[in-house]
C-alpha cells in the first residue's frame, strides 16, 4: 500500500488529490513510497516511506512512515513549536494471566498544549485507538520554518489506510492550524 492507494481512498471521498512519486530516498536505508498532494483538506501532503532499522540491509527490520505535512502561512514560532509537538502513549488492559499486555484500550497525547484538545475529543481519540496497533506510534513535530508533520510509523507488513484514518489525521490537523493562528 503506497501513494497511489491513498490517492484512491481520497479520490472515493472526493478529496482532490494528485499523486507523485518519490524517486530519491530522503536519506540512507529508506524507500520513498510515493507521495500525495491534497487541495481544500488541513493536511496538505501524505508521503509514505519505509524505513530500515536496525541491521541496514542484512537483518534490519523495516518500519513504515505515513507523515501527513501541513504547510503553514507563516513561520512558526518557539512556543508554537513547543506546544503543536506531541505523541501518542497507548493505554493497555493487562491480560490477567501471561507474559503479553493484553490489548489497547484508549490513547493518551502527552506533549505540548495541543495534548488538552487531543485528550479531551472522546471522538478523535476513538478514531486514532482504530488505528493504533501495539507497535504504532503517532507524533507531532514541527519541521523546518512553516511545516508540522504528523508521522504515523508502524512495523512492515502493518501499513494501513483508510476514509476514517484521513479523518483522524486531518482532524488532528485542524488543531495544529488553529493553535498556529492563535499565537
Amino acid at each position: 500500500m503506497r501513494g497511489e492507494y491513498w490517492m484512491e481512498i481520497l479520490q472515493k471521498k472526493g478529496v482532490e488529490a494528485e499523486f507523485l512519486p518519490i524517486k530519491a530516498p530522503f536519506w540512507k536505508n529508506q524507500r520513498g513510497n510515493g507521495m500525495v498532494r491534497l487541495s481544500g483538506q488541513n493536511i496538505d501532503e501524505i508521503r509514505i516511506r519505509t524505513r530500515l532499522l536496525g541491521g541496514g540491509a542484512q537483518g534490519g527490520n523495516a518500519r513504515y512512515e505515513t507523515n501527513f505535512k501541513i504547510y503553514l502561512d507563516r513561520p512558526l514560532q518557539a512556543v508554537i513549536k513547543k506546544a503543536v509537538t506531541a505523541k501518542t502513549r497507548p493505554i493497555w488492559q493487562k491480560k490477567s494471566m501471561g507474559v503479553s499486555w493484553g490489548k489497547i484500550t484508549d490513547v493518551e497525547w502527552i506533549g505540548g498544549s495541543i495534548t488538552q484538545a487531543l485528550n479531551q475529543d472522546t471522538n478523535l481519540r476513538m478514531m486514532i485507538l482504530s488505528v493504533v496497533q501495539d507497535e504504532t506510534e503517532i507524533r507531532i513535530k514541527p519541521e523546518g520554518k512553516s511545516i508540522v508533520n504528523i508521522r504515523k510509523q508502524e512495523p512492515e507488513g502493518r501499513l494501513s489506510g483508510s476514509v476514517d484514518e484521513f479523518e483522524a489525521f486531518d482532524k488532528i490537523a485542524k488543531q495544529v492550524r488553529e493553535i498556529a493562528t492563535t499565537y
